[in-house]
């Protein structure tokens, strides 16, 4: 069971105003997961690239849609990478955003 509700973001193009310039909206869609940890091998790995991997969160396949960012506990999270855990869960490896 997932104990942890979690917003899925995805920045979404609505038009253009006058200048010419794209207009976008956030789109957040509330999900339920699982938060984890990062593992210490990741942690060090992504470290050396300049990434903080901080946060692990597993959720339903059919949920995820490629969104590019977390927000969970009043933090923001970018999704790093995801990894199949099976038919239907995946995990979403998260760097914190400050």
């Amino acid at each position: 069971m997932y104990k942890d509700v979690i917003w899925l973001c995805r920045e979404v193009k609505t038009g253009a105003d006058a200048d010419g310039y794209p207009i976008t909206k956030m789109r957040k869609i509330k999900v339920f997961a699982n938060q984890k940890s990062a593992g210490t091998a990741e942690f060090y790995a992504a470290l050396q690239n300049g990434i903080r991997m901080s946060a692990v969160f597993e959720v339903f396949c059919m949920d995820y849609d490629g969104q590019e960012t977390v927000e969970h506990g009043g933090k923001t999270y970018k999704v790093q990478r995801t990894y199949s855990k099976g038919e239907d869960r995946l995990e979403l490896h998260c760097s914190e955003v400050v």
